[in-house]
Protein backbone atom coordinates (compact mmCIF):
# COMPACT_ATOMS: atom_id res chain seq x y z
CA UNK A 1 0.00 0.00 0.00
CA UNK A 2 1.37 3.65 -1.06
CA UNK A 3 2.51 6.09 1.84
CA UNK A 4 -0.76 8.11 0.08
CA UNK A 5 -3.06 5.85 0.97
CA UNK A 6 -2.05 4.92 4.45
CA UNK A 7 -2.11 8.70 5.11
CA UNK A 8 -5.81 9.00 3.62
CA UNK A 9 -7.13 5.81 5.84
CA UNK A 10 -5.25 7.36 8.97
CA UNK A 11 -7.44 10.11 8.09
CA UNK A 12 -10.56 8.34 7.90
CA UNK A 13 -10.54 6.74 10.63
CA UNK A 14 -9.27 9.59 13.08
CA UNK A 15 -12.05 10.97 11.84
CA UNK A 16 -14.74 8.38 12.45
CA UNK A 17 -13.41 7.15 15.56
CA UNK A 18 -13.04 11.10 17.21
CA UNK A 19 -14.22 11.44 20.91
CA UNK A 20 -15.93 13.96 21.23
CA UNK A 21 -15.35 16.69 23.71
CA UNK A 22 -17.93 16.96 26.70
CA UNK A 23 -19.88 20.23 26.77
CA UNK A 24 -18.50 22.48 29.18
CA UNK A 25 -20.97 22.16 32.53
CA UNK A 26 -23.83 25.34 32.02
CA UNK A 27 -23.93 28.22 34.38
CA UNK A 28 -26.95 29.11 35.78
CA UNK A 29 -28.34 32.65 34.67
CA UNK A 30 -27.07 35.95 35.59
CA UNK A 31 -30.61 36.64 38.17
CA UNK A 32 -30.09 33.33 39.78
CA UNK A 33 -29.34 33.82 43.70
CA UNK A 34 -26.64 30.70 44.57
CA UNK A 35 -26.43 29.46 47.84
CA UNK A 36 -25.03 26.75 50.25
CA UNK A 37 -28.14 24.09 50.06
CA UNK A 38 -27.86 23.64 53.93
CA UNK A 39 -28.67 27.46 54.03
CA UNK A 40 -32.50 27.75 54.68
CA UNK A 41 -33.11 31.22 53.96
CA UNK A 42 -30.50 31.84 51.35
CA UNK A 43 -31.85 28.36 49.46
CA UNK A 44 -35.51 30.51 49.88
CA UNK A 45 -34.43 33.24 47.84
CA UNK A 46 -31.93 30.96 45.53
CA UNK A 47 -35.19 29.29 44.86
CA UNK A 48 -37.51 32.56 44.71
CA UNK A 49 -35.03 33.62 42.07
CA UNK A 50 -35.03 30.62 39.63
CA UNK A 51 -39.18 31.39 39.78
CA UNK A 52 -38.59 34.48 38.69
CA UNK A 53 -36.51 33.78 35.78
CA UNK A 54 -39.03 31.25 34.74
CA UNK A 55 -42.29 33.78 35.17
CA UNK A 56 -39.41 36.11 32.78
CA UNK A 57 -37.08 34.51 30.79
CA UNK A 58 -37.14 30.20 30.94
CA UNK A 59 -35.27 30.18 27.75
CA UNK A 60 -32.26 31.56 29.57
CA UNK A 61 -32.46 28.44 31.77
CA UNK A 62 -32.67 25.96 29.23
CA UNK A 63 -36.65 24.55 29.47
CA UNK A 64 -39.86 25.62 27.89
CA UNK A 65 -42.37 28.04 29.11
CA UNK A 66 -43.81 27.28 32.51
CA UNK A 67 -46.58 29.46 32.60
CA UNK A 68 -49.05 27.01 32.36
CA UNK A 69 -47.64 24.10 33.19
CA UNK A 70 -48.79 21.33 31.09
CA UNK A 71 -50.31 17.52 31.64
CA UNK A 72 -51.92 15.63 28.83
CA UNK A 73 -54.23 13.60 30.84
CA UNK A 74 -55.00 12.75 34.52
CA UNK A 75 -56.98 11.00 36.17
CA UNK A 76 -58.28 11.38 39.57
CA UNK A 77 -59.03 8.58 41.81
CA UNK A 78 -62.95 9.22 43.55
CA UNK A 79 -63.21 9.95 46.85
CA UNK A 80 -65.88 9.04 49.09
CA UNK A 81 -68.44 11.30 47.86
CA UNK A 82 -66.91 12.18 44.90
CA UNK A 83 -67.19 8.58 44.06
CA UNK A 84 -66.38 8.57 40.26
CA UNK A 85 -62.71 8.92 38.80
CA UNK A 86 -62.63 12.17 37.19
CA UNK A 87 -60.80 11.73 33.81
CA UNK A 88 -59.21 15.03 32.66
CA UNK A 89 -57.10 15.83 29.39
CA UNK A 90 -54.77 18.66 27.83
CA UNK A 91 -54.59 20.31 31.31
CA UNK A 92 -53.13 23.56 31.91
CA UNK A 93 -52.11 24.74 35.47
CA UNK A 94 -51.62 28.34 35.67
CA UNK A 95 -49.54 30.64 38.09
CA UNK A 96 -47.53 28.29 40.05
CA UNK A 97 -44.56 29.73 38.77
CA UNK A 98 -45.79 32.80 41.00
CA UNK A 99 -45.69 31.08 43.92
CA UNK A 100 -44.51 32.54 46.85
CA UNK A 101 -42.02 30.60 48.85
CA UNK A 102 -42.36 31.93 52.35
CA UNK A 103 -39.63 29.56 53.99
CA UNK A 104 -37.47 26.60 53.26
CA UNK A 105 -36.19 23.87 55.70
CA UNK A 106 -32.74 22.31 54.31
CA UNK A 107 -31.66 19.10 55.54
CA UNK A 108 -28.22 18.02 54.15
CA UNK A 109 -26.74 14.51 54.83
CA UNK A 110 -24.55 12.05 53.65
CA UNK A 111 -27.00 9.68 52.14
CA UNK A 112 -28.77 12.99 50.93
CA UNK A 113 -30.41 15.99 50.57
CA UNK A 114 -34.16 17.14 52.11
CA UNK A 115 -36.07 20.35 51.11
CA UNK A 116 -39.19 21.32 52.38
CA UNK A 117 -40.61 24.44 51.44
CA UNK A 118 -44.04 26.62 52.49
CA UNK A 119 -45.58 28.28 49.39
CA UNK A 120 -48.42 31.00 48.96
CA UNK A 121 -50.46 32.31 46.16
CA UNK A 122 -53.63 34.67 45.69
CA UNK A 123 -54.71 32.25 43.23
CA UNK A 124 -53.90 29.45 40.71
CA UNK A 125 -55.98 27.63 37.90
CA UNK A 126 -56.16 24.34 36.48
CA UNK A 127 -58.34 24.07 33.28
CA UNK A 128 -58.75 21.20 31.05
CA UNK A 129 -61.16 18.75 29.08
CA UNK A 130 -62.88 16.45 31.32
CA UNK A 131 -65.72 13.24 31.08
CA UNK A 132 -67.07 12.25 34.67
CA UNK A 133 -69.18 9.08 34.36
CA UNK A 134 -71.41 7.34 35.98
CA UNK A 135 -70.76 9.80 38.23
CA UNK A 136 -73.08 11.12 41.35
CA UNK A 137 -71.98 14.13 44.35
CA UNK A 138 -73.93 14.48 47.09
CA UNK A 139 -76.69 12.38 45.82
CA UNK A 140 -76.93 14.16 42.67
CA UNK A 141 -75.93 13.32 39.22
CA UNK A 142 -73.33 14.77 37.56
CA UNK A 143 -72.17 12.71 34.73
CA UNK A 144 -71.07 15.07 31.71
CA UNK A 145 -68.02 16.15 29.76
CA UNK A 146 -66.83 19.42 28.92
CA UNK A 147 -64.19 21.87 30.17
CA UNK A 148 -64.05 23.24 33.04
CA UNK A 149 -61.85 25.51 35.55
CA UNK A 150 -60.94 25.43 39.05
CA UNK A 151 -59.86 28.06 40.84
CA UNK A 152 -57.83 27.55 43.86
CA UNK A 153 -57.86 31.15 45.66
CA UNK A 154 -55.60 31.65 49.08
CA UNK A 155 -53.51 28.68 47.64
CA UNK A 156 -51.33 27.66 50.49
CA UNK A 157 -49.11 24.47 50.96
CA UNK A 158 -45.96 22.46 51.80
CA UNK A 159 -43.45 21.04 49.52
CA UNK A 160 -41.04 18.56 49.90
CA UNK A 161 -38.48 17.51 47.52
CA UNK A 162 -35.44 15.17 48.55
CA UNK A 163 -32.97 12.89 46.60
CA UNK A 164 -29.13 12.42 46.17
CA UNK A 165 -26.24 13.57 44.57
CA UNK A 166 -24.82 11.34 41.64
CA UNK A 167 -22.04 11.09 38.92
CA UNK A 168 -22.67 12.09 35.91
CA UNK A 169 -19.20 11.94 33.87
CA UNK A 170 -16.93 14.86 35.72
CA UNK A 171 -19.70 16.35 37.09
CA UNK A 172 -22.45 15.79 40.24
CA UNK A 173 -25.84 16.58 39.84
CA UNK A 174 -28.67 17.09 42.01
CA UNK A 175 -31.36 13.60 41.62
CA UNK A 176 -35.00 14.17 43.10
CA UNK A 177 -36.23 11.16 43.52
CA UNK A 178 -39.54 12.08 45.52
CA UNK A 179 -41.51 14.89 45.34
CA UNK A 180 -44.62 16.00 47.49
CA UNK A 181 -47.21 18.57 47.77
CA UNK A 182 -49.74 19.25 50.63
CA UNK A 183 -51.74 21.96 49.83
CA UNK A 184 -55.21 23.64 51.01
CA UNK A 185 -57.31 26.72 49.74
CA UNK A 186 -59.28 29.37 51.21
CA UNK A 187 -62.07 29.03 48.66
CA UNK A 188 -62.35 27.41 45.08
CA UNK A 189 -64.38 28.29 42.53
CA UNK A 190 -65.60 26.49 39.53
CA UNK A 191 -66.76 27.15 36.06
CA UNK A 192 -68.14 24.06 34.26
CA UNK A 193 -68.84 23.96 30.62
CA UNK A 194 -70.37 21.06 28.91
CA UNK A 195 -72.59 23.18 26.24
CA UNK A 196 -75.31 22.85 28.06
CA UNK A 197 -76.35 25.92 29.66
CA UNK A 198 -78.56 24.80 32.36
CA UNK A 199 -76.50 21.82 32.94
CA UNK A 200 -73.41 24.49 33.68
CA UNK A 201 -75.30 26.19 36.42
CA UNK A 202 -76.18 22.92 37.98
CA UNK A 203 -72.47 21.70 38.18
CA UNK A 204 -71.13 25.06 39.32
CA UNK A 205 -73.84 25.92 41.99
CA UNK A 206 -73.29 22.28 43.57
CA UNK A 207 -69.72 22.11 43.35
CA UNK A 208 -69.10 25.67 44.61
CA UNK A 209 -71.46 25.42 47.44
CA UNK A 210 -69.84 22.40 48.91
CA UNK A 211 -66.05 23.34 47.54
CA UNK A 212 -64.44 22.34 50.75
CA UNK A 213 -66.36 18.99 50.88
CA UNK A 214 -65.24 17.84 47.38
CA UNK A 215 -61.48 19.68 48.14
CA UNK A 216 -61.05 17.57 51.27
CA UNK A 217 -62.65 14.07 49.56
CA UNK A 218 -60.10 13.68 46.67
CA UNK A 219 -57.25 16.40 47.43
CA UNK A 220 -54.56 13.51 47.79
CA UNK A 221 -54.90 13.19 43.83
CA UNK A 222 -54.83 16.84 42.63
CA UNK A 223 -51.61 17.37 45.17
CA UNK A 224 -50.18 13.95 43.44
CA UNK A 225 -51.04 16.07 40.02
CA UNK A 226 -49.21 19.10 41.59
CA UNK A 227 -46.39 17.32 42.42
CA UNK A 228 -46.05 15.49 39.22
CA UNK A 229 -46.04 19.00 37.21
CA UNK A 230 -44.11 20.72 39.69
CA UNK A 231 -41.10 17.95 39.68
CA UNK A 232 -41.36 17.90 35.91
CA UNK A 233 -39.74 21.30 35.96
CA UNK A 234 -37.29 20.92 39.04
CA UNK A 235 -36.00 17.28 37.92
CA UNK A 236 -35.07 19.28 34.13
CA UNK A 237 -33.57 22.16 35.91
CA UNK A 238 -31.41 19.66 38.15
CA UNK A 239 -30.61 17.98 35.35
CA UNK A 240 -29.06 20.15 33.11
CA UNK A 241 -26.77 22.25 35.82
CA UNK A 242 -24.52 20.25 37.82
CA UNK A 243 -24.63 20.77 41.72
CA UNK A 244 -21.62 23.52 41.80
CA UNK A 245 -23.19 25.20 39.53
CA UNK A 246 -26.62 25.50 41.57
CA UNK A 247 -25.06 25.70 45.06
CA UNK A 248 -22.35 26.61 46.49
CA UNK A 249 -19.71 24.31 47.76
Amino acid sequence: MSLQRILVLVAVVSTVCAIPKPKPPRDVPPGVIICAIDNGPCVRRELQSILGVLSTDPASLGIGASQPLKVNAWTAAPGYLVDFPQKYKNLRLYNHIFNRILNVQSNVTNTGVVLTMNVYNPEVALRADFEFQNATFLGVPVSSRGSVTYRHQGYWGTVTMSGGIIQKGHEKYLSISNFTIEFNASKVLFSFKTGNSSQDASLNQLFGDNWDIALNDVKASYEALYAYSYSKVWNTICSLYPFDSLFLS
